[in-house]
């Protein structure tokens, strides 16, 4: 294939700050993304999954409870101090005392969440074992950042059955897990939370990548589109409605024959794309 200069350094301007914004969410949409996944696929590429990703995620996710009940306890205290007379929990109206809410047990909220991080380990251990027994991908017979297939028992729930890849891995498998966040979080538990959460990265992360995915194939058909209407804009100077759209937007050359001679320069061959014989 041939490169258009012109359409390579003009058209595919890329916005830094939306990049940065994008490379900040997937670094965490990365964790979010393993921690639910383990439970419904299989078969992940050597590079997608990692046993000591997941080693990581479940010590960082093992401390966090007790870092959120030590930043509540302090919030309780700073409160109380700021509080008139010290009492918070006073009537300043009625001039009575009223009770200070009693503080729930530590368990009674996070039982739930670390039976989940357990269960998480045991399946990426497994999931690691099940990696050594598949081929290589230095035999060249699997992707090395394949994304897992689903698993049997989750081909059972009829949304699942779905044979667009797309609609499931952006909609119907976060959705799947933003209910049982919710119903967690009615019944007063932490994991609620973070599964609602998780399923929003989730979610937004498999869009991203699609949308990538198919602003990668525009680019490549606009770029054939320009190199084959470039002559007609930039040498003949053709009005866009008769190139497809496309327009070469800047100072040209007066004379034809200097137009024509800078042609060649704009589109060259793109040796990325040229196969060695």
């Amino acid at each position: 294939m041939q490169k258009n200069l012109y359409y390579r350094s003009i058209m595919r301007r890329e916005n830094t700050i939306k990049k940065f914004f994008l490379s900040l969410f997937t670094f965490f949409a990365s964790g979010a993304r393993l921690l639910l996944e383990v439970f419904i696929r299989k078969g992940f590429g050597e590079r997608y999954f990692k046993l000591s990703a997941a080693a990581i995620l479940t010590v960082e996710f093992g401390f966090l409870p007790f870092l959120l009940v030590f930043l509540q306890r302090k919030l309780w205290a700073v409160l109380q101090e700021s509080a008139p007379m010290g009492n918070p929990w006073s009537d300043e109206t009625m001039g009575e005392p009223v009770a200070a809410p009693v503080e729930p047990s530590f368990w009674a909220g996070y039982t739930v969440w670390y039976l989940f991080l357990v269960a998480f380990l045991l399946l990426s251990i497994k999931h690691h074992l099940d990696q050594k027994r598949e081929p290589s991908v230095f035999d060249f017979q699997k992707f090395s950042l394949y994304g897992g297939s689903l698993q049997s028992y989750m081909l059972k729930i009829p949304f699942f059955k779905t044979e667009d890849s797309r609609f499931r891995e952006c909609i119907v498998e976060p959705l799947f897990f933003m209910a049982v966040g919710i119903v967690l979080i009615l019944l007063h538990q932490y994991l609620g939370w973070l599964l609602v959460i998780c399923s929003i990265f989730y979610s937004v992360s498999y869009i991203s990548a699609y949308e990538a995915g198919d602003n990668f194939v525009m680019d490549r058909i606009d770029e054939m589109i320009s190199n084959q209407e470039m002559e007609k804009s930039f040498v003949d100077g053709v009005d866009a409605d008769d190139t497809r759209g496309f327009t070469f937007r800047g100072y040209r050359p007066e004379r034809e024959e200097y137009r024509r001679a800078l042609l060649p320069s704009i589109i060259t061959d793109d040796p990325d794309t040229l196969v060695a014989t």
